[in-house]
């Protein structure tokens, strides 16, 4: 059983009626839509009271509504995401799954004789193929209207996973809890990397492995989030302008890092062993032979090399 303690102080938590309490420094975390809500930082992309709001919305629907009619629901409730990027994320969302199982085959089987954390679960793709091996799955994310709409995932893949909504930089967690905790495409959303990397290795117990993958920075292929070309080449000041004068779309809240960003951070979280590689590609439908090739010779010394400094993504396995 997982055991909450106050992300702030790490102190112990009273369970009240519809909301958890510290004792400790007085903060009060509420418990909505059957989901505990331990944010201290909002999501830079929405207010709390806003996503509270939305969530609301969402769970009604979803008491009726299947994930994917979900994913079609909450675009039609979100103006501000061009209709081709709602395209492309829906699609994304619904092979999940399937892009979670190439991530979990790069956790050895012994490591899962614990718990998994998945910090930015989004809808919980990767619970859902984690409950496979794994006796309990916690995912965790800042975005609770996500969480709402993952919800109806889990019930029709029949998988029981608590979602909690927390930042990745105040992970509402005892220390030394998790057997493997897993970081897919969150480093580049945050505003500061280093206390998710800190926050990470602190639930981590003993001897786990602490998992992150994320688009490289330097990609010779187009920007994931933007759609456009070279934006990681830039300097960080100057990424923003060029995506808005380029497509004429926000990127006020996306930070690719490279492979010497993520080593580094790693390190300076107390990581002692930490290995960056390129990624494995495993997106359904999406150019299956070129993603085969890349599979095949990903892990060559010469390939690998250049992929790290140039390929699509990067993935991080540090130990504590």
């Amino acid at each position: 059983m997982i055991h909450f303690v106050c992300p702030v102080c790490k102190g112990p938590l009273e369970a009240g009626r519809g909301a958890y309490s510290c004792g400790s420094c007085q903060r009060v975390y509420p418990v909505l839509c059957g989901i505990p809500d331990f944010r201290i930082l909002p999501d830079r992309y929405i207010s709390i009271e806003d996503d509270r709001n939305k969530g609301a919305r969402l769970f009604e629907e979803a008491r009726r509504r299947s994930f994917a009619e979900m994913l079609d629901y909450y675009y039609s409730i979100t103006p501000e995401v061009p209709p081709e990027l709602a395209r492309k994320f829906t699609a994304h969302a619904l092979v999940e799954e399937k892009i979670a199982a190439a991530t979990l085959a790069q956790i050895p089987a012994q490591q899962a004789a614990g718990a998994l954390l998945d910090a930015g679960c989004s809808t919980g793709g990767l619970l859902v193929a984690a409950a496979r091996r794994f006796p309990a799955v916690v995912g965790v994310d800042v975005a609770f209207r996500w969480l709402v709409v993952g919800t109806a995932r889990l019930r029709e893949a029949g998988v029981e996973a608590a979602l909690v909504c927390a930042n990745a930089e105040y992970l509402p967690f005892a220390g030394d809890t998790f057997a493997v905790v897993t970081a897919v495409d969150l480093v580049e959303h945050v505003f500061d990397p280093a206390p998710v990397f800190t926050e990470c290795r602190r639930v981590a117990r003993p001897g786990a492995m602490v998992y992150f993958s994320t688009n490289n920075r330097y990609s010779l292929a187009r920007e994931p989030h933007a759609n456009v070309w070279g934006a990681g080449w830039l300097p960080r000041r100057l990424q923003e302008k060029y995506v808005k004068l380029v497509s004429g779309r926000s990127y006020r809240n996306i930070a690719l890092r490279s492979a010497g960003e993520l080593r580094a951070q790693a390190r300076a979280a107390g990581f002692e062993a930490c290995d960056v590689a390129p990624a494995p590609l495993a997106v359904p439908g999406r150019a299956e032979r070129l993603q085969t090739l890349y599979n095949r010779v990903r892990g060559r010394p010469g390939f690998s090399r250049v992929l790290r400094a140039i390929g699509p993504r990067l993935e991080l396995s540090c130990r504590k």
